[in-house]
């Protein structure tokens, strides 16, 4: 209800002279997430329409809901694995209800481009920012296209910019010290890289057993932080 209304929400629309896009899009994406979980335990089709028809339209929003849409007809899948009929029924459903919501988008473009875009496309500016392990401004990267950025950046250290990829975006919860540590080139194998794979390691050792007895609408509450994760690897490092 807090979410209808923040997307409704008039004084937005007259301060902003536009509905955030954010909210709009928590809106689909939660409500999505809520009637895939009661199709998961209730096995409704009328959920599954319900949660697949909103996974669509959040895809207008913003194009990277659409690795959830992928989650979904995965659990499709290993959930009605013994059933081979149902899992090729509700996959085709699914995916014939994400056709016919984008078919409007793929007709309107070709009308106006003369090709087909299957996504809306937010330009190459975010993609620059996960191109440079230091950027600071637009103006530095003014009139360079993203695959010379890229090459510049890996050719100065190959492993320099694998790891910055890998270990950069912690520096934003942990501050100077994982910046120093981790991303700096005169910077060798550190203790908190250390202390980070003791945790790691363990962990993914562990994830096969812990999905085993994990329920399934707990299993894929825990996916979607891995899905919002791959979205944004173009993006940040």
């Amino acid at each position: 209800l807090i979410l209808v209304l923040v997307t409704l929400y008039p004084g937005f629309n007259y301060n902003t002279a536009k509905i955030l896009s954010e909210h709009l899009f928590t809106l689909l994406v939660i409500a999505h997430i809520y009637y895939f979980i009661v199709y998961l335990k209730e096995k409704n089709k009328k959920s599954l329409i319900m949660s697949i028809t909103l996974i669509s339209f959040a895809t207008y929003v913003r194009a990277h809901a659409f690795p959830l849409l992928i989650i979904s007809l995965a659990f499709i899948v290993i959930y009605h694995n013994k059933n081979i009929k149902q899992v090729v029924k509700n996959i085709s459903i699914s995916l014939g209800i994400f056709v016919l919501v984008q078919l409007p988008w793929w007709i309107r473009n070709y009308i106006h481009f003369d090709q087909f875009i299957l996504f809306s496309n937010a330009g190459d500016n975010p993609k620059i920012w996960g191109a440079l392990p230091y950027f600071i401004g637009i103006f530095e990267v003014d009139n360079q296209t993203l695959s010379n950025l890229l090459k510049s950046s890996i050719n100065v250290d190959q492993i320099l910019f694998v790891k910055w990829r890998i270990f950069g975006f912690f520096q934003y919860m942990w501050a100077d010290v994982w910046d120093e540590y981790l991303v700096h080139p005169f910077q060798g194998l550190r203790p908190f890289l250390i202390i980070q794979l003791l945790i790691i390691v363990p962990t993914l050792i562990l994830i096969p057993l812990l999905v085993l007895k994990c329920k399934k609408e707990i299993l894929y509450l825990t996916t979607i932080p891995l899905a919002f994760t791959i979205m944004n690897l173009p993006y940040h490092g």
